[in-house]
C-alpha cells in the first residue's frame, strides 16, 4: 500500500530480527533463575501486545507509526522460542531427546502452516464480506466493482487489480476500497492472533510446574541394596 520495494520492506522488519536476538538471551536468563514460567508468560504478553497494537494500524499508517510494536514482537518470540525448546527436549530421557527435537521441529513447522492458512481464511472471509460495502461507499461501482468482488482472493492479498484502460479517478477509488477492505480483514486476523497468544500466555502462568524426580541418596541406595 505504501509502495515499499522488497529491500525496503526487509529494512523495515530489522527491529523485529535484531530484537529476536536480544530476547533470546534474556529468556535464558530468567528461565535459569525462575524456570520455564516467567520467559514464556512475559514473552507471550509482549507478543500478545504488539499484535494487538498492530490491529490498530489503517492503511495509512506510516511506517513510524508501525515499528514501536516491532520491538515488544522481536523480544516477546526471542523469549519464547528457546525456552520452549529448551522444555520439550530437556524434558526428555537423554536416549530420546533426538526424537524430542525432531518432534519439536515437526510441530513447529506444522503449527507455522496451520497458523498462516487459519490466519489466510480470516482475512479472506473478513474482505469477501466488507468488500462490497466499501466500493459503494468509494463510489466504484458496475463493471469494475463486479470485477473486483470477483477478485476477492486477491484483494485478500493486500493486491486490488485495477482493469486496465480504468480511468485515474476510478482506479484511486477502487484501490482505497480494496485496501480498506484488506485491512478490515488484517485487523480481525491480528485480533485472533492476540487472544491465542493470551491464551497461551494464560495456560502458561496456571499450569502446574513440571518437577524433577528426586535424586536417591547413597544411603537410601545402601538400604535398598
Amino acid at each position: 500500500m505504501h509502495g515499499f520495494t522488497p529491500m525496503r520492506a526487509g529494512l523495515g522488519l530489522l527491529p523485529f530480527t535484531v530484537l529476536f536476538g536480544v530476547g533470546a538471551p534474556t529468556g535464558a536468563a530468567l528461565n535459569q533463575r525462575f524456570g520455564p514460567r516467567v520467559p514464556l508468560t512475559a514473552g507471550l504478553v509482549l507478543i500478545g501486545g504488539a499484535l494487538l497494537g498492530l490491529s490498530r494500524m489503517t492503511a495509512d499508517s506510516s511506517y513510524h507509526a508501525m515499528w514501536p510494536f516491532l520491538i515488544p514482537l522481536g523480544v516477546g518470540m526471542g523469549m519464547v522460542a528457546p525456552t520452549a525448546i529448551e522444555m520439550i527436549v530437556g524434558s526428555a530421557p537423554n536416549q530420546l531427546a533426538g526424537v524430542a527435537s525432531g518432534m519439536q521441529q515437526t510441530a513447529l513447522m506444522l503449527g507455522g502452516v496451520l497458523g498462516t492458512a487459519a490466519l489466510g481464511s480470516l482475512i479472506s472471509a473478513r474482505v469477501s464480506g466488507v468488500l462490497p460495502g466499501h466500493l459503494a461507499d468509494a463510489g466504484v461501482d458496475g463493471p469494475l466493482a463486479a470485477a473486483l468482488r470477483r477478485a476477492g482472493d486477491v484483494v485478500a492479498q493486500g493486491v486490488v487489480p485495477v482493469p486496465a484502460g480504468t480511468s485515474r479517478t476510478a482506479a484511486e477509488a477502487a484501490a482505497r476500497a480494496g485496501h480498506a477492505a484488506f485491512m478490515d480483514g488484517f485487523h480481525v486476523a491480528l485480533l485472533g492472533g492476540t487472544a491465542v497468544v493470551l491464551a497461551g500466555a494464560l495456560i502458561a502462568l496456571l499450569a502446574p510446574r513440571l518437577e524433577a524426580a528426586p535424586a536417591t541418596s547413597a544411603g537410601e541406595a545402601a538400604t535398598t541394596h
